[in-house]
């Protein structure tokens, strides 16, 4: 049974920093008893299994497709470390709690984790300087043409500003 620290972000909080430091020194983690794996050729992150799990139409997910590429890339990847750590980060699954089929996806997760020591890392920040820094990267790549109030007044409205309602989410 592996020890699987999942790290779920948020976005934002240096996750590109942290995954960046772990890609580059894999085999200087390895010798100290933790696993980064490549998952996906060319990534940094775990990207693929974040999207599969948060953005694949539930549909998809009832068919397996999660299960598969779990059974597929993670679980052989998890078998040959046997009793050592691996750390899985995408900051994408801090926002998983905003979607409304949450549970069901939770399900698949918890699903994918069973039989595995699980500890979730949340890296956060306050909620106004998570707004400051989340606006600044909408604007700089085009994604967004509101004033910063309307951003944020729409974020508080869909609770994706909502930082402690995240943290309560994957807390329990």
């Amino acid at each position: 049974m592996a020890k699987i620290y999942l790290h779920l972000g948020m976005h934002k909080t240096a996750s590109t920093t942290l995954q960046r430091f772990c890609h580059i020194n894999r085999r200087w983690l390895h010798e100290r008893g933790v696993v980064y794996p490549s998952l996906t050729f060319g990534h940094i992150n775990h990207r693929r299994f974040g999207h599969l799990l948060c953005k694949a139409p539930i549909a998809d997910i009832r068919a397996g497709i999660v299960d598969d590429f779990w059974r597929s890339r993670v679980s052989p990847v998890l078998q040959r470390i046997g009793e050592r750590t691996c750390l899985i980060s995408y900051e994408g699954l801090f926002s998983l709690f905003w979607r409304k089929d949450h549970e069901e996806r939770i399900r698949e997760l918890q699903h994918c984790l069973e039989g595995h020591q699980v500890q979730a890392l949340v890296y956060v920040r306050s909620q106004d300087a998570w707004c400051d820094a989340m606006y600044n990267q909408l604007v700089k790549n085009g994604t967004t043409a509101k004033t910063y109030s309307e951003w944020v007044g729409e974020a508080l409205r869909r609770g994706s500003a909502d930082v402690a309602q995240g943290v309560r989410f994957w807390s329990s």
